[in-house]
């Protein structure tokens, strides 16, 4: 059975279990990944929430159990539903959500579908990408993709957007930098695992994000965040994309071998990222005396 096969007979045993309408969307995500999406619709909740079903797939090519399934894609379902009502108006009205757009990186290449139907700016090998972080009392917190579509109904165009969007990100998400040690762990990954990806002692290292830990790797495009590190350690940076939520950042020396480094940042990409967090396999520097950055 194929996962197609599979969303499709799930979506009609979840529409007569549950007696509702059931819509199965293949729903584009970061670089180039796509995901069955299946939404069921509730007479009265006029937000329901993407069930992705490739978990549920898994699942069901191990134990051949229909029932099982079923069940838990509808606890998935119970699990994720609003209890109310949202009033998703105010994703349309341009005066309140202004303060809340802010742009992320994402790579160019990898998401050149994608990009055709967001509004972005270039930046290096990557792109800046638009997205409003919201906060409502019976939804949560999250953040939600701006499109082309968003930008006729407010009645903007995309470098108004991307002002914006320059103007908030410092504030709206604001950059964390921290020793590297202590994410190291939240990571997974060790220090000696770390120096053997590099071959020698590992220098001084920190690592940026921004203060939700999630989509951090934008922080670098911040006016001062790698303007006052450089300044401390009175070197030009290098910039290690972890992946699109965080960076590693090290004071550049004379003997850096810059191969070792992206030899260190594949085997991260590959060895420990999901295909979605994948930011780049290339190593950048801040140059201190023209504050720009590079690709090495």
């Amino acid at each position: 059975m194929t996962l197609k096969e599979f969303a499709t007979t799930a979506q009609a045993k979840i529409a007569e279990s549950l007696n509702k309408k059931t819509e199965l969307r293949e729903v584009l995500k970061l670089n180039g990944v796509k995901h069955y999406g299946l939404i069921i619709f509730d007479p009265v909740i006029n937000v329901s929430p993407t069930i992705y079903l490739e978990p549920f797939f898994e699942w069901f090519l191990k134990t051949n159990d229909w029932n099982d399934t079923i069940k838990g894609i509808i606890n998935a379902y119970q699990d994720n539903m609003l209890d109310e009502p949202m009033d998703t108006e105010i994703f349309f009205d341009f005066s309140q959500i202004k303060d809340k757009i802010f742009y992320r990186l994402i790579n160019y290449e990898a998401n050149r579908e994608l990009l055709t139907q967001i509004p972005h700016t270039r930046f290096l090998d990557l792109a800046k990408v638009f997205c409003i972080r919201y906060q409502k009392e019976n939804v949560g917190s999250g953040t939600i993709s701006i499109y082309h579509s968003h930008l006729e109904r407010w009645g903007i165009n995309a470098d108004e957007l991307a002002a914006i969007a320059e103007a908030n990100s410092p504030l709206l998400m604001k950059a964390r930098i921290s020793s590297m040690d202590s994410v190291l762990a939240e990571l997974g990954v060790s220090k000696e695992d770390l120096s053997e990806l590099m071959n020698k002692e590992c220098p001084p290292l920190y690592v940026m994000t921004n203060i939700y830990k999630s989509s951090g790797s934008g922080t670098i495009c911040y006016p001062d965040t790698l303007r006052n590190l450089s300044e401390k350690e009175e070197r030009d940076i290098i910039i290690l994309p972890c992946s699109i939520h965080e960076v590693i950042l090290i004071p550049l020396r004379k003997d850096e071998n810059m191969r070792t480094l992206r030899n260190m940042v594949y085997s991260v990409n590959t060895d420990y990222l999901t295909p979605e967090e994948f930011l780049s396999d290339n190593v950048y520097i801040y140059r201190r005396n023209t504050g720009q950055i590079e690709i090495a």
